[in-house]
């Protein structure tokens, strides 16, 4: 009776003993994927967490519904004109804090805007390539993904004010 008592131990011990799993994350997506482990863990896999940047809240396609009033003046005679309407705007992101917006007075000119948390600020003193244009301006997306706008563009005869806002 001791011998066979002995021998189920021992093969308890040996059977035991080659039978050692390794315990592991075993999903290749997380960081801490094992390669080497037998069976899987409960619940221990971690994942890298996806980290936007500030400009990726402003990148997309945008119909930018405006109020505008022109305010010019020809041979000394100052004349205001008020307009709405609306048109299309696409902002494409160049780095982590910097976008492109294309289209920003419907006519096809691009400017870069640098971006802090929801705001947007753009400055350019040679718009669209003329050195006698100016734009200066500022935004912020809301929490419906509106892009609030206001800017000013400046010629040598008139001061253009737009005020609206840009839906995707």
């Amino acid at each position: 009776m001791k011998t066979l008592l002995k021998a189920s131990i021992l093969c308890i011990f040996f059977i035991s003993a080659c039978n050692n799993e390794t315990e592991g994350c075993r999903d290749v997506l997380a960081t801490n994927y094992d390669s080497d482990a037998d069976t899987d863990c409960n619940n221990c896999c971690t994942y890298a967490v996806s980290v936007m940047d500030e400009a990726d809240v402003f990148v997309g396609s945008y119909v930018f519904e405006f109020d505008k009033v022109d305010t010019c003046i020809d041979n000394g005679v100052t004349t205001v004109a008020n307009f709405q309407g609306d048109y299309s705007i696409t902002i494409s992101k160049i780095d982590t804090n910097t976008v492109l917006l294309t289209n920003i007075h419907n006519q096809g000119e691009d400017l870069q805007a640098s971006v802090n948390g929801t705001n947007i600020i753009f400055s350019d003193t040679s718009f669209g390539d003329d050195p006698a244009v100016s734009i200066e301006g500022d935004g912020n997306i809301n929490g419906n993904d509106d892009l609030l706008l206001d800017f000013t563009i400046t010629t040598p005869d008139c001061t253009i004010v737009y005020d609206g806002i840009a839906r995707k």
